[in-house]
């Protein structure tokens, strides 16, 4: 159990902002406790008095291939299963896979962590479609995100397959970086780099943003040269209540007998 216990602890990242008391936690499922035939449960502890609840994916046949995990909802929240489903209210633990949507209302908003560690934020009055994973022609795979609408705030980690956000005017190629993206309407996309490189483009033309520029990219126009903005004086709508606690439970079962290991984070 300690030399499972060592290599689960490896396999864990946590990404502290400077400026906001959120938490990232990067889990690999490591083939060791697929050979011990161990049914994994997670709990993340957002606050002292509830918990989150995630379920192991070989446990239920459709999330094997989950892209990411609904961890908080403010408001009003709903999940779309396919394109074809109706819209439902979302629940916190939610698994989220290719094809999913996910919407707010009015005054709400969302987290949603990818199982490779990235997290989005999104505001109230928006829609974000999981496409998942696609094939680029020549340059393996990419992995695409689209925002038909509203504003998102994102941190993602640098990684092999390529990250993009697509909106209806744009498309962001993203580097490893914090950045905001909001769809004004239709015809333009406005996005905020706060920290990383951004790689912005649409039929017209293509730009690198770097950290603290400000570009706009409309339908019919090449993106605008980016630039410079104090992004001390943004609004940071993306801030969440922060947890209480920083502890996450591992609950192991093998055959009959169940353990539960609690982990504990300190802020650097």
């Amino acid at each position: 159990m300690k030399q499972l216990l060592k290599r689960y602890e490896t396999n864990t990242k946590e990404v502290v902002g400077q400026r906001r008391e959120f938490y990232h936690f990067r889990v690999r499922f490591i083939p060791l406790l697929s050979s011990l035939h161990t049914s994994l449960v997670l709990a993340l502890y957002l606050f002292s008095s509830c918990f989150i609840p995630l379920t192991h994916a070989a446990e239920d046949p459709k999330n094997k291939s989950a892209l990411a995990i609904l961890t908080t909802i403010q408001g009003t929240v709903e999940i779309q299963s396919g394109e074809a489903g109706g819209w439902k209210p979302a629940k916190k633990g939610a698994y989220l896979n290719q094809g999913d949507q996910v919407r707010t209302g009015a005054s709400s908003k969302a987290s949603i962590f990818y199982t490779e560690g990235s997290e989005i934020r999104i505001a109230s009055n928006s829609v974000l479609a999981l496409k998942g994973k696609q094939a680029q022609a020549g340059k393996g795979e990419r992995n695409v995100t689209k925002l038909p609408q509203g504003k998102l705030w994102a941190k993602f980690l640098k990684q092999e397959t390529s990250q993009w956000i697509e909106t209806p005017s744009a498309v962001a190629a993203v580097k490893g970086t914090e950045f905001e993206i909001t769809v004004v309407n239709n015809d333009r996309t406005d996005v905020l780099v706060m920290e990383g490189l951004l790689q912005l483009m649409n039929d017209q033309g293509m730009v690198l943003a770097g950290a603290n520029t400000h570009t706009t990219i409309s339908a019919g126009k090449p993106p605008t040269t980016p630039q410079p903005t104090d992004i001390a004086k943004r609004e940071k709508w993306e801030e969440l209540a922060g947890p209480t606690k920083k502890t996450l439970y591992l609950k192991m079962k093998t055959g009959d007998k169940e353990e539960e290991i609690k982990l504990r984070f300190k802020r650097k």
